[in-house]
């Protein structure tokens, strides 16, 4: 998840006060499921605009390697990041970080989180609902390119994009 300050404080200077920011979410690349959480690409989810506003249980998501070009890319594609509003001071959150991505073989990733990170994650893992990452999944991991734009139909979020666009559709606020 990554917050946008910027964005949550034009629309709603409150943010500060309510504790409500939008953010921006990462997810597992859709090939990576067969490793362990420190061998996972996390890249943003992307959707057509039309598809924020009236999402369905077919509705493709988009992903787009972590690169200088990426918004270039969503943008000449029509794609916006998915957004949704979170109270970040909410009693019931755990959050971890600011933390940068991993180092591999001397190399900043911008798309893999250390396995430090994933450790204390899991420490934490009864502060947060969601099952902890596994770690016991082979070390290592062989990525075929795949190219720097996947698109895929996942119902579970697309079910997610459901609640969110009835959700900001009852506060009148915009993700976007």
């Amino acid at each position: 998840m990554r917050v946008h300050l910027e964005d949550s404080m034009t629309p709603r200077p409150a943010c500060l006060s309510d504790g409500r920011f939008l953010v921006e979410f990462f997810i597992a690349h859709s090939a990576d499921v067969r490793y362990n959480a420190a061998n996972q690409r996390f890249w943003l989810e992307y959707h057509k605009r039309g598809d924020l506003i009236n999402p369905s249980l077919d509705t493709d998501t988009h992903l787009i390697r972590p690169s200088d070009t990426s918004e270039q890319l969503a943008a000449r594609h029509k794609l916006v990041p998915f957004r949704q509003w979170v109270n970040l001071t909410h009693e019931c959150n755990y959050i971890h970080g600011p933390f940068e991505f991993a180092t591999i073989n001397g190399r900043k990733t911008r798309d893999r989180v250390a396995s430090d990170d994933w450790n204390v994650l899991i420490e934490h893992k009864a502060l947060y609902s969601n099952e902890p990452p596994s770690m016991e999944l082979p070390t290592y991991s062989v990525h075929i390119d795949c190219g720097v734009h996947v698109s895929f139909v996942d119902e579970t979020i697309a079910k997610t994009m459901l609640l969110v666009a009835a959700e900001n559709s009852a506060h009148g606020e915009r993700v976007f």
